[in-house]
């Protein structure tokens, strides 16, 4: 009768053990391959007497008056023995694990959740061994000891709330990287997502300076409690949010923790919304807005400097008979291709922007009047040589330029229209 229990024991110290250690329950799968060996052992211990296979043999011996049951033990006791020493050093594994991350505390759940288990494994090893006094089971005994270890963890050490437990597993698995530095900048410990983000969080570096590592170097060289830091990682641009905290000890700081986290798609998405915010969807140019910005700091740096400027301003002929002619569609592609065409001529460091429907401005620094004349009489001359497919159909327009210089010294400025 009393296999219909012992079977099972072990499958669910299994399941203890697995949750405690992983903060979750193990798969459908994993449970039912852990359930075969019980229940084949269960079967083979209530039909003993036809195969033999868990005990060998069973007699009675008497010794000094009393009657101790002789058992010998079969194949499939020692699969079942064996079985069962697997999840005990699992579980010894486990709570030595914890036991280790609470420095080794005797006045801690976890040591006596491993003190309960490797006292179990000792008795259960000794009556393997035929150590035993008289061969006896000393089995119930180390379910004993195993018992009161496990009282005490429960209701001294509260081992129900799972404090220590659930401190472990924020560490290793929450989404947030942590990263733990000495004074000196060598690492100390580190996370699961941590070691995921960055491969050199491993135990080998543990002890090593984190300026051994390019990102490393990036990490630390910020000395603001908050601060973002750019990297490359395989080949792309990877933004971190990084929080620091001082850890101290009699007033004295030992440690720093870095908690981060990736904020590449926030990042990413700000600057689309910057984007969006300050460029014409349909060109890809400044907006207005932008461009009245961008010609006020550029006016206000040439005036400081006495630096020439010129602004053109470019007007496409017309436009409204182009759009009525040939459709919408075909007016956008107008207005990008005279776009495009501006661009060409125009240097990187010169603006350009969309001031209304078929209106653009181009901000030329350090350009006079002749340099502005020039660029402008290139622009007109390209558009008007200009054939733009649309449908099937060409089309062709022209523009007309206007210039304003903002010249050095007392020639506050001049403008002059560029003649289509």
């Amino acid at each position: 009768m009393e296999y219909f229990g012992l079977s099972f024991l072990p499958v669910f110290w299994f399941l203890f053990a697995y949750k405690v250690n992983y903060n979750k329950y193990p798969s459908f799968r994993l449970i039912s391959l852990a359930l075969i060996i019980p229940f084949l052992t269960l079967f083979m211990s209530t039909t003993n007497e036809y195969h033999h296979l868990y005990y060998a043999d069973v007699s009675i011996i008497e010794f000094n008056g009393h009657l101790i049951a002789h058992l010998m033990k079969g194949p499939w006791y020692f699969v079942f023995a064996t079985y069962s020493y697997s999840i005990l050093l699992f579980s010894i594994f486990v709570f030595y694990k914890l036991w280790k991350a609470a420095k080794y505390s005797l006045s801690t759940q976890s040591f006596w959740m491993l003190f309960g288990s490797v006292s179990l494994t000792i008795v259960f090893s000794i009556y393997l061994l035929g150590m035993a006094p008289m061969g006896l089971d000393l089995t119930p005994f180390g379910f004993l000891v195993m018992a009161i270890s496990y009282f005490i963890a429960l209701f001294r050490y509260n081992f129900l709330e799972m404090k220590e437990i659930i401190r472990s597993i924020v560490f290793s698995e929450i989404s947030e990287g942590i990263i733990v530095i000495d004074d000196n900048g060598r690492l100390i410990d580190f996370n699961n997502s941590g070691q995921k983000t960055f491969s050199w969080l491993n135990a080998t570096n543990i002890g090593k300076s984190i300026t051994c590592f390019e990102e490393g170097k990036k990490i630390i060289e910020n000395a603001d409690d908050i601060h973002k830091v750019e990297i490359m990682k395989n080949g792309q641009k990877k933004y971190y949010k990084y929080h620091v905290s001082a850890i101290k000890e009699n007033k004295n700081s030992v440690c720093s923790v870095y908690i981060f986290q990736d904020i590449t798609k926030e990042k990413d998405m700000l600057n689309k919304l910057n984007y969006m915010a300050y460029n014409d969807s349909l060109t890809d140019i400044y907006n207005r807005r932008k461009l009245m910005e961008e010609a006020e700091k550029e006016l206000l740096r040439a005036q400081r400097y006495s630096k020439h400027t010129s602004v053109l301003m470019i007007d496409i002929d017309y436009f409204k008979r182009t759009n009525d002619q040939y459709g919408h569609l075909a007016g956008d592609e107008v207005i990008v291709n005279v776009v495009e065409e501006c661009k060409k001529r125009i240097r990187r460091t010169d603006i350009i922007g969309r001031y209304g429907g078929e209106e653009f401005l181009i901000i030329l620094a350090e350009t006079n009047s002749e340099q502005a004349i020039s660029v402008a009489e290139d622009i007109r001359q390209k558009i008007a040589g200009l054939d733009i497919l649309s449908k099937g159909k060409i089309i062709r327009v022209t523009v007309s330029l206007w210039y304003i210089n903002f010249g050095s010294g007392r020639q506050r400025y001049q403008d002059r229209r560029i003649n289509r």
